[in-house]
């Protein structure tokens, strides 16, 4: 099973480490990280006794706000980290129970089923350059310019210039004091009104071009 999936299903924030996390992010099979495959969800992982990720996360209401969130939190961790990213039919909708080969995936879908396929289309037009020139999401270059275990907070650069992920790994939100001028690529959550601070959602990632404040 990926760490990235335990992480994921803990009900308990104290279990989402971010000491854990930067390690997962600097892992490097045969001292390559694209040897490695970050993923959520396989074949293998949501059948066989498991299930899909929204319901591993909350088995008595897969659609709930925590359970979406942390959901597209692990999407978000896969299609921004260095290694070879891998999604499973239906994960991008939110498809919960677990993996049937003779049932047919509604594509559908409305209301949350669709914002969640708009986000996951975002990150993967982001990580494969399709829409957005984002090329530091393919390299292997990663820097921690902030890990707290306190807040669940974990910021890095990707890359050698200004592109920031910033993972929230706890269920808070935050605020990110950044240089003036920043602008959102990304993100998991909702979009935030634009205060001059890059509003965090709790269980969010988030994808910037910017330069964190010296205050931070």
């Amino acid at each position: 099973c990926h760490p990235l999936r335990e992480m994921l299903k803990s009900t308990e924030d104290a279990d989402r480490s971010v000491t854990q996390l930067t390690e997962i992010l600097h892992f490097a099979y045969n001292g390559d990280p694209f040897q490695s495959i970050i993923y959520t969800e396989s074949h293998d992982e949501v059948a066989n006794g498991s299930a899909r990720m929204v319901t591993e996360i909350d088995a008595e209401n897969p659609n709930s706000d925590h359970a979406v969130a942390r959901a597209l939190l692990g999407i978000g961790l896969v299609l921004t980290t260095p290694g070879v990213p891998m999604l499973f039919q239906g994960q991008v909708r939110m498809e919960d129970g677990w993996f049937e080969d003779d049932q047919p995936i509604d594509w559908s879908g409305e209301g949350r089923d669709r914002e969640a396929l708009r986000i996951c289309r975002r990150l993967i037009s982001l990580r494969s350059g399709v829409d957005v020139e984002a090329p530091e999401l393919q390299t292997r270059e990663i820097e921690v310019l902030l890990a707290d275990e306190e807040s669940g907070l974990l910021v890095v650069r990707r890359g050698d210039s200004n592109l920031l992920v910033i993972y929230n790994l706890h269920n808070r939100s935050h605020e990110i004091p950044l240089l003036e001028g920043f602008e959102v690529l990304a993100r998991t959550g909702e979009d935030q009104a634009d205060s001059g601070l890059l509003q965090v959602s709790p269980y969010e990632v988030v994808v910037v071009r910017g330069q964190v404040s010296e205050q931070e």
